[in-house]
């Protein structure tokens, strides 16, 4: 291995390897630290990108890269090749064949065999007549099902939209409460100032400078949990468009009020009409009604019509040409038993799926009537925290104000500070409310739109 190398001796060769060890380290290096640049710019740009999306954006997006919406996109193609395969019985069924036979026939008095040869080529065409309405049942049972399927689709896509509309409107308010947190921890620096200096000139003890840096490190304490909620919140939004490599984006939107007018008896009747999980089951119940027809009328006669036309002869190409034209009736008389056990199944179905769509109605009712007592509540919370924002706001001016002319003490500005904060974070949370109460509103009666 030295003569190899060129190396003298192992001296020298230690020498060498002292050398490669400190290019390989250097390259290492160089390699580790490319590889922590390129990460921390790729965190960064997942923390802030420089693209602008709207709600109604996202909405999009989600609509198309959804992986649920993907699979509810599959059933629909499923359905509509079985409901092409039920119309497929209308049509004519033609067939070509051709065929070769080297058969033996018995005969003579000592069973001496006849040899023969048998070419066959031509084709044939059968169209169904009548079934007397078996295949119609089983066309309206894969209709109904395909309607199904799309309903199916509807109703996963209003739930998309909804994890949509509730992540965004976090983000609005976890956004919200980071800058609340922010302006607190500046307002909390700032009089941990003043109450050093009024230490220090003797105006004040020095349990207000203690008091004043207890109340910092809490404020920077709620700092950090307000940055981890709004990453949480923009993981989460991720999740709901489905896309979990989604870049943060700038926020130009904020949290408002937009009053949604809405009676219950109106939101009912809504959600009966057009909510997409009722309207899949009430076609399953057709589908299933269908079925239970089909499987009755698997048993009547079938008529047909059958022609073909084709060459046949004991040499290739056969050459004696032949037709043929005919009407078949076929009619089973007896299959054990089997038909009445199917019906019987297929009217379990039929019973099973309709105390389910029963079902359903009292579960659309409870939905939609929780869902409106929400709203109501968040609305009149809204006022509430509105009205508190508003008194707690004059309350600081007023504790900031004697604190900064010395006529109060620090304890008086701590509670009136602490009190605005959680009057902002109260309106926040309570305008965040609303909006995710209007569209879970609209989910229960199934009117959510991108």
């Amino acid at each position: 291995m030295l003569i190899f190398l060129n190396i003298k001796n192992f001296k020298e060769f230690l020498s060498r390897m002292s050398i490669f060890s400190l290019v390989f380290a250097l390259t290492a290096t160089f390699f580790f630290a490319f590889q922590v640049c390129a990460a921390a710019q790729g965190d960064s740009g997942l923390r802030q990108g420089n693209q602008t999306y709207t709600l109604n954006q996202l909405l999009h997006i989600a609509v198309q890269y959804h992986p649920l919406l993907k699979e509810a996109e599959g059933v629909i193609q499923q359905e509509k090749g079985l409901e092409g395969e039920a119309y497929s019985s209308y049509f004519p069924q033609i067939n070509f064949q051709s065929s070769y036979e080297r058969a033996n026939a018995l005969g003579g008095l000592f069973g001496a065999t006849i040899p023969f040869t048998v070419y066959d080529t031509g084709g044939t065409l059968s169209q169904l007549i009548t079934d007397f309405g078996h295949t119609g049942a089983l066309v309206r049972a894969s209709k109904e099902s395909l309607l199904e399927s799309q309903e199916n689709y509807n109703s996963t896509l209003q739930q998309i939209l909804f994890n949509v509309y509730q992540a965004y409107y976090q983000i609005l308010e976890n956004h919200a409460d980071l800058k609340v947190q922010e302006s607190s921890v500046t307002d909390l620096k700032k009089h941990l100032g003043q109450a050093e200096g009024f230490y220090r000139v003797g105006t004040q003890p020095k349990i207000d400078v203690t008091q004043a840096e207890v109340n910092l490190t809490n404020g920077e304490y709620a700092l950090v949990q307000a940055e981890n909620s709004l990453d949480i919140a923009w993981t989460n939004l991720a999740a709901a468009v489905g896309k979990p490599n989604l870049k943060r984006f700038k926020i130009n939107d904020q949290l408002k009020f937009e009053n949604y007018p809405m009676t219950l008896q109106k939101a009912l009747e809504t959600a009966y009409h057009v909510r997409p999980d009722f309207l899949a089951l009430e076609a399953e119940v057709k589908a299933q009604k269908a079925n239970l027809e089909a499987v009755s009328k698997q048993n009547y006669p079938v008529l047909s019509g059958s022609a073909g036309y084709g060459w046949r002869n004991s040499f290739f190409p056969p050459g004696t040409a032949f037709w043929n034209l005919g009407v078949n009736l076929n009619f089973p008389l007896f299959d054990g038993f089997k038909e009445t056990s199917q019906i019987q199944t297929a009217k379990g179905v039929v019973d099973q799926i309709q105390a389910e769509l029963d079902n359903l109605k009292l579960t659309i009712h409870q939905a939609v009537q929780q869902a409106f007592l929400n709203l109501k509540a968040s609305r009149t919370n809204l006022k509430v925290a509105a009205a508190g924002l508003k008194y707690a706001a004059e309350n600081f001016h007023l504790a900031d104000g004697s604190y900064r002319v010395g006529t109060a003490n620090y304890l008086q500005y701590e509670d009136a500070e602490v009190a605005l904060v959680q009057a902002k974070t109260n309106y926040i949370q309570a305008l965040a409310n609303y909006n995710i109460d209007v569209a879970s509103l609209k989910q229960a009666m199934g009117v959510l739109k991108q």
